[in-house]
């Protein structure tokens, strides 16, 4: 899904809360003890998968904080599938040690900052010009949108299938 070029700012904070807040609701459904259970997607947990939505909100904060071009393409813009599992591989083994507690408290610093971030941003910054002129193949919008809210989309969807099975 691509945003408008010249997304309402108002409208992409509602979306990232709007999903932070289902996404909040959804874990408090999530017993304690089956936090840890393999099988939500894949072999990865609940905690697995909330590791793995924060890696790409402070990968997509990164981008944008660095204000230079992309040295690696985005996903979906030159790697292959398999490069793509690599890394969310490689990320999954760094955190899988990582205790609930922070994994949650990465996750909610990834959301708060990601927030402050948009706020910042006015409608060019937002479409691709100004400071972030030439980072994205398409734009900042884009990269919030694929790396937030739609990227929980399918991950707390399939937490709530896992719950409902």
């Amino acid at each position: 899904m691509k945003l408008h070029p010249m997304c309402d700012l108002l409208i992409l904070l509602e979306r990232l809360e709007s999903t932070y807040d289902f996404a909040e609701r959804t874990l408090q459904l999530v017993p304690e003890s089956r936090w840890m259970e393999a099988g939500v997607c894949g072999h990865w947990s609940v905690k697995d998968l909330i590791a793995h939505l924060t890696h790409w909100e402070q990968r997509t904060l990164h981008w944008m904080e660095a204000g230079t071009p992309l040295t690696h393409p985005e996903p979906g813009y030159g790697w292959d599938e398999a490069e793509f599992d690599r890394l969310n591989d490689f990320y999954y083994q760094r955190d899988k040690a990582k205790s609930c507690e922070d994994v949650l408290a990465d996750w909610h610093s990834a959301q708060s900052d990601l927030l402050a971030l948009v706020e910042d941003l006015d409608d060019e910054e937002l479409s691709g010009g100004g400071r972030y002129a030439g980072i994205f193949m398409d734009s900042p919008a884009d990269a919030i949108a694929s790396n937030a809210f739609l990227h929980y989309d399918l991950h707390i969807g399939q937490i709530r299938i896992w719950l409902n099975g």
